[in-house]
């Protein structure tokens, strides 16, 4: 196979239910000149056997990793990354679904533009009613510090785009090495760097919401945990980039809403662990938010009493630890 036009990368663990729909959408895209990365994240199912039988039957088009110890997806992500001979790359996770449209509409869209990011339409589910896009019509092109803030305040999902694979290097832009909040950083490191931004008005990607998937493993000590680690992953890459002041008050805003939301899993929690999360909280906002976060566009819009009770809990604690 000769270098192709893009890699799409996929990590598994035990997705043997879902695996084969997926695996049947993307070895028959209309784009044939591509690469298909599976991960094996250490699957205990029979996920690698699916693997392997799609590797036999299509030897020029898969790509076969396996990670040595189960490392979560950003480490499965990223070795998909270092492997990929790809122009572009994409990502798609296990148990969702891709239009077999999809890579030659982004790729073509992306060529055309000569962009670094294009993104499409998702859907929530097989019987979702309407799409949503992150990268809209006013969002294309070269845009302003204004209109990236406006997506990195949302930051937006991984699985929807194309990457230029040589923004990804030349700014080293990595996933994160935990199992949830992995692509927080990565997201908007790559809407920062990227020059040119373009779209496809078209709902290819179904996310479906798998209620036992590792995003939804929230509310326990670790989850928390890892937020406060992703938040100040956030701030370290961030802070020190030359344009920073231009999209700290995005970046504020992600930053405060996973405090926002760990502190209101601290105060379910109901043990000695619960005032110890809060402190730590209260020391992340106090190195990490710098613009008033009342006074921060970003952070008050669309939130409602209940985040504003937290949000006062947390400055009001935050100033008497001065």
């Amino acid at each position: 196979m000769n270098t192709p036009k893009l890699s799409v990368i996929v990590p598994i663990y035990n997705a043997q239910s879902t695996l084969v729909r997926l695996l049947g959408n993307l070895l028959n895209q209309t784009l044939s000149d591509m690469e298909i990365i599976l991960v094996d994240d250490c699957s205990t199912d029979g996920s690698a056997q699916i693997m392997r039988a799609a590797k036999e039957q299509y030897p020029d088009k898969v790509v076969l990793l396996k990670n040595e110890k189960n490392s979560g997806p950003g480490v499965a992500r990223n070795r998909g990354i270092e492997a990929a001979s790809g122009e572009y790359i994409g990502f798609a996770d296990a148990d969702d679904i891709v239009d077999m449209s999809m890579y030659e509409q982004l790729y073509d869209e992306a060529v055309r533009t000569n962009a670094d990011l294009t993104d499409c339409a998702y859907a929530t589910g097989l019987d979702a009613k309407k799409a949503e896009i992150q990268i809209s019509d006013e969002r294309r092109g070269r845009v302003s510090w204004k209109v990236k803030s406006d997506m990195i305040s949302i930051a937006g999902y991984v699985w929807t785009k194309l990457y230029r694979k040589d923004m990804l290097d030349k700014y080293h832009i990595r996933f994160n090495n935990t199992y949830v909040l992995e692509d927080t950083a990565f997201m908007i490191l790559s809407l920062y760097h990227a020059q040119i931004f373009a779209g496809v008005d078209k709902p290819l990607y179904i996310y479906v919401n798998t209620p036992n998937s590792l995003s939804k493993r929230d509310g326990s000590y670790e989850y928390i945990q890892t937020s406060m680690a992703a938040v100040a992953d956030i701030f370290e890459k961030m802070s020190v980039l030359p344009h920073y002041d231009k999209v700290q008050p995005a970046v504020e805003r992600v930053m405060t809403w996973l405090m926002i939301n760990s502190y209101r899993m601290a105060e379910q929690m109901n043990n000695a662990d619960s005032d110890t999360v809060k402190e730590l909280l209260r020391s992340l906002m106090k190195v990490t938010i710098q613009i008033p976060p009342k006074e921060n566009y970003y952070t008050m819009n669309g939130a409602d009493d209940d985040d504003i009770r937290v949000l006062d809990e947390m400055i009001a604690s935050a100033s008497k630890a001065l």
